[in-house]
């Protein structure tokens, strides 16, 4: 299979691995496999058409699911480029990417769905974590400095060893403890 670049791109999906957003018909992200959309809209205008859609970074995937996958695209196949995210009809899954230990630092993920994400280790220092649900994720060692955990929700989270100087959190945190 030809692909158009060697570097990935990414996708946010569940925790089983499966689109984050489609209410039928969803597709599941298995490493080593094609996955092939109905269709695929074109129009650049829309930033969900329909298609797979995917990300240029771990970070921005992170946005749409608690675990990402990186992809390739097959050289057939059309990228259309919203601004914001990509699209195609076809995708091949190279990996599950290991997000224990990233460097996330000042990443963007207001209200981002990351429950049950095993983020041990990960550098989140200054990263928007405003709104997110990190419910039962995995936070143990991750460097939380000057994060933002306002209205964030942390109930069940692992913040064992985790450097939480300078956090911006509100009193809705839920188990936020300084």
């Amino acid at each position: 299979m030809k692909v158009i670049r060697t570097l990935p791109f990414y996708k946010g999906v569940t925790n089983g691995l499966r689109s984050p957003t489609r209410s039928t018909g969803i597709l599941t992200y298995t490493v080593g496999q094609i996955v092939e959309a109905d269709g695929i809209d074109l129009n650049p205008e829309r930033d969900c058409g329909q298609g797979i859609n995917f990300c240029r970074s771990i970070a921005e995937a992170l946005k749409y699911g608690p675990k990402v996958v990186a992809l390739t695209i097959p050289s057939t196949e059309t990228i259309v480029d919203t601004g914001g995210k990509l699209r195609a009809k076809k995708v091949f899954v190279q990996e599950i990417i290991n997000l224990s230990g990233a460097d996330l630092s000042g990443a963007n993920l207001f209200r981002a769905n990351l429950s049950r994400a095993d983020l041990s280790g990960a550098n989140l220092s200054r990263a928007d974590l405003s709104g997110a649900n990190l419910s039962g994720a995995d936070l143990s060692g991750a460097n939380l400095s000057r994060a933002d955990l306002s209205r964030a929700d942390l109930s069940g989270a692992n913040l064992s060893r985790a450097n939480l100087s300078g956090v911006l959190h509100d009193a809705t945190t839920i188990g936020f403890r300084a």
